[in-house]
């Protein structure tokens, strides 16, 4: 499997709380160019690119950025997690970073593993000018992640997705907070639910 991480959520949370000091990190509404030259030579970002070039995973000033910023979303969502008790969930999940999706050219921001559950999730950085736009890009981008994964997976694999639009953290360091806690429910529900028959729940719909 190629990826850039892949491995338990306390194994994510070891390396990325540990490596770059996420607790300070912030993402910053400024130049990206500028951002990377604030950490180019930081030691985790240095091994970042071994592991990307080991797994032929292309990057860039932009991509690695991208990276950190999801990476520090994704703490934070386990730090939520963690104050709940979730059956264990996060002790029985697993977490892949920029997973590449076989026989494509294709890879997804992050795949969050639980029994027979996949769910696809994909960054973007939310843009004033149009929000709804660049949401539904993401959104259609990840319909056609979950069809190329769906199609070389068992038809038991239950798969869903998830789209998250960073907001800048300097002037408001909660701005993705309303983001995370709709994440984290929507973890605990899709991960926990069970294996019923599809027409009962057509047939519970209401019109």
């Amino acid at each position: 499997m190629k990826a850039l991480f892949n491995g338990t959520i306390k194994e994510f949370k070891k390396t990325t709380k540990s490596n770059l000091q996420f607790n300070k990190w912030k993402v910053f509404e400024m130049n990206i160019e500028d951002r990377y030259d604030c950490v180019q030579d930081n030691s985790y970002v240095n091994k970042l690119h071994e592991i990307a070039k080991s797994n032929n995973i292309k990057y860039d000033e932009c991509e690695t950025i991208s990276w950190l910023d999801s990476q520090s979303i994704m703490l934070k969502v386990i730090n939520k997690m963690e104050k709940f008790d979730y059956d264990n969930l996060l002790n029985n999940m697993r977490i892949i970073q920029e997973f590449h999706i076989p026989f494509t050219n294709k890879r997804a921001d992050y795949l969050l593993v639980y029994e027979n559950k996949i769910i696809i999730v994909e960054f973007s950085y939310n843009k004033f000018d149009n929000e709804d736009y660049h949401y539904n890009i993401k959104l259609n981008q990840l319909i056609g992640y979950k069809e190329l994964i769906s199609n070389i997976l068992s038809n038991d694999i239950d798969i869903a997705t998830f789209t998250f639009l960073i907001h800048p953290e300097d002037v408001n360091e909660n701005s993705n907070q309303e983001q995370i806690e709709n994440f984290v429910e929507y973890i605990k529900f899709f991960m926990k639910k069970k294996s019923i028959s599809a027409y009962e729940e057509l047939d519970k719909l209401i019109y």
